[in-house]
């Protein structure tokens, strides 16, 4: 792992803030050129995380519409690379834009594993996780998340604790078996399909609140977009050749979301 992710980490530790990182916590080494790794944090704890990161050279890239993502970037000159960590501070899925909330974050901080220095989600939670994100959020399941969901497939040890995450998250009759068997027979289209009565099930009881929701923050998005874009051309012409450059590759930071990582050009948000 780059030492510039190693020394956020070690603050974190330093300074108590309750987090964990949400894929891949077992790869970590992957991330040595940089990358985005991914961290869900302690709600009442963002403002001193940010502060910690502020202090190590990390820059916020607050964006409307963005919620709940606390994303902050260093461009590390010395071994030039990006370092990218999105933090959550809630559980929320959706595509282009996180809509259905769950009340998971609360549950998967408690139950967080130490791994070395670094905590990390339990294996149990990450299934619930990569499921989530690759039906709702992606729509396809990347090699690299079905290799990780077959990893997960043998470390799974409490197999009621899934069961019970599934038929509060996926669907009512849903059962680790079930959802075992698809894995195992590499039925990812299998699971796609249920995509609609995956959202459905999040969806009860917030229908019309998550479609609001929802709406809201495209529009967001896309005001936040257009007057950030808005920004950079009327300021540009007034910066001198450097720093021209610098804006242009801060704006393609702040808004290009495909940001390449150590497991792939997958930005891996929730």
């Amino acid at each position: 792992m780059h030492a510039r992710f190693r020394d956020a980490f070690g603050r974190f530790q330093a300074v108590g803030i309750t987090y964990c990182v949400l894929r891949d916590g077992e790869q970590l080494e992957r991330f040595a050129d940089g990358g985005e790794i991914d961290l869900l944090v302690q709600a009442d704890q963002v403002t001193v995380l940010e502060r910690e990161l502020v202090q190590l050279g990390y820059m916020p890239l607050q964006r409307w519409g963005d919620y709940p993502h606390h994303q902050f970037i260093l461009d590390d000159a010395g071994s030039n690379s990006v370092l990218k960590l999105d933090v959550v501070t809630a559980v929320w899925f959706g595509a282009s834009v996180k809509y259905l909330r769950t009340d998971l974050a609360a549950q998967w901080l408690k139950r967080r594993r130490a791994l070395g220095d670094i905590y990390v989600l339990a294996p149990e939670d990450e299934v619930i996780l990569l499921l989530l994100h690759c039906v709702i959020d992606k729509r396809e399941f990347r090699p690299l998340r079905q290799q990780r969901l077959q990893s997960l497939r043998v470390s799974v040890t409490d197999t009621q604790a899934v069961t019970n995450l599934l038929r509060t998250y996926w669907q009512a009759g849903a059962s680790w078996e079930q959802i075992a068997a698809h894995i195992d027979r590499d039925d990812w289209a299998g699971l796609l399909k249920q995509r609609p009565a995956v959202i459905a099930h999040l969806r009860r009881g917030d229908t019309l609140t998550s479609m609001m929701r929802h709406v809201r923050q495209r529009v967001l998005r896309k005001v936040g977009r257009w007057a950030s874009k808005l920004r950079f051309q009327l300021l540009l012409p007034l910066l001198s050749a450097e720093k021209q450059a610098h804006a242009r590759r801060e704006f393609g930071m702040r808004w290009n979301s495909r940001v390449p990582t150590a497991l792939g050009n997958d930005r891996g948000t929730l």
